[in-house]
């Protein structure tokens, strides 16, 4: 709807897609249902376990999952069968990448209350408040390869490298 309405200034080969938890299992949900329409997508502590078919919909879209280690809410044995499934299933494991905060913070460094809150590590871009690195972070490609973030290249440079083909002319009104 909102693409439509603003078809005139919206980019439509620069759609993405993010959530966190609940927002998470929509962001996989919906790459799954329109693959088409993404040019990336970052599910944060994704509250589903992703099917291999609903993955292959999405396999050639760039992913950034997001986890806490010890998040009681999403449990990380859940975020890792998920980085498998999308790594199985992808076509571009060296564009994916899968980041584990094992502390969460602030960005500011202050302990947030629970690990489930990893979106703090996506709202400010990877990176402490100082512009460092995230502390407590780790991530890496869906071939394994470590990635070392370095203010100023974070999730938002990472995702608007990727462009799709979608057109408004695809959207069928």
């Amino acid at each position: 709807d909102f693409v439509l309405k603003n078809k005139d200034t919206v980019d439509t080969t620069r759609i993405y897609i993010g959530g966190f938890s609940l927002g998470g299992m929509t962001t996989f949900k919906m790459a799954a249902l329109y693959p088409e329409m993404f040019a990336a997508i970052f599910p944060v502590c994704p509250y589903i376990t992703v099917s291999n078919s609903e993955a292959s919909n999405f396999a050639d879209t760039p992913v950034w999952l997001v986890s806490g280690k010890y998040d009681v809410l999403v449990n990380y044995s859940r975020t890792q069968k998920n980085w498998k499934t999308v790594i199985n299933t992808t076509n571009i494991a060296g564009q994916c990448r899968f980041s584990t905060l094992s502390i969460v913070c602030y960005p500011d460094g202050t302990l947030a209350p629970s690990a489930h809150y990893s979106w703090e590590a996506v709202t400010s871009d990877m990176f402490s408040s100082n512009n460092g690195e995230y502390p407590h972070m780790s991530t890496v490609t869906g071939t394994g390869e470590n990635v070392s973030l370095t203010y100023p290249n974070g999730m938002i440079s990472w995702l608007t490298q990727f462009t799709s083909n979608y057109s408004i002319d695809d959207i069928d009104i």
